[in-house]
C-alpha cells in the first residue's frame, strides 16, 4: 500500500482531476501512486464507491434503496410521459417542467423491476388507453348504433 498515496489524498487529486465517471478516470494520465483499480487497493482504506471518489455523489443502482414498484409506478403516472423516450428525456433533466427524478425511482425501470412488478412501459407511465371495462361503458354511453 505504501506506493500508493492514502486513500483522501488519491481522491482529492482525482477530483481536482475533473474525472466524472470511471471510463474518465481510466482515461486519466494518472501519476504511478494513484492505482488504476482504487475500489481493490482502497477496500479497506474508506472506499465507499466511485461516486464518492470522483465527487459525483452517484450511487451505483444495485446499491439503492429504490421505492417499490407501484409507488414509483405511482409517482410516474404524475407526470404524465407516455413513451420511454419522454422518460429517458426526463431522467436525464431534459424535462424542466417538472420535478427531478427522485433518486429512490430508476433511471432504467424495466432493469430494476424485473420480476418485481414490471409489465410494460404503458403500465409504468400514463396509461394511454381505459382498461376494457372503462373504455367499454364509455362507448356505451356514447349510444352510437
Amino acid at each position: 500500500m505504501s506506493e500508493y498515496l492514502p486513500y483522501a489524498e488519491a481522491r482529492e487529486w482525482v477530483r481536482s482531476a475533473g474525472a466524472k465517471t470511471r471510463s474518465d478516470f481510466e482515461k486519466l494520465n494518472r501519476p504511478t501512486n494513484i492505482p488504476s483499480t482504487p475500489e481493490t487497493v482502497y477496500c479497506d482504506e474508506g472506499w465507499i464507491g466511485w461516486g464518492d471518489f470522483l465527487g459525483t455523489g452517484r450511487i451505483a443502482n444495485y446499491l439503492r434503496e429504490l421505492w417499490p414498484y407501484e409507488k414509483a409506478r405511482e409517482f410516474a403516472h404524475k407526470l404524465n410521459l407516455r413513451t420511454s423516450p419522454e422518460w429517458k428525456d426526463y431522467c436525464d433533466g431534459k424535462r424542466p417542467d417538472l420535478p427531478p427524478r427522485p433518486p429512490e425511482v430508476p433511471y432504467s425501470p424495466f432493469k430494476s423491476y424485473q420480476g418485481k412488478g414490471w409489465v410494460s412501459w404503458d403500465a409504468f407511465l400514463a396509461p394511454r388507453w381505459r382498461a376494457y371495462p372503462l373504455a367499454r361503458d364509455f362507448a356505451h354511453s356514447l349510444k352510437l348504433s
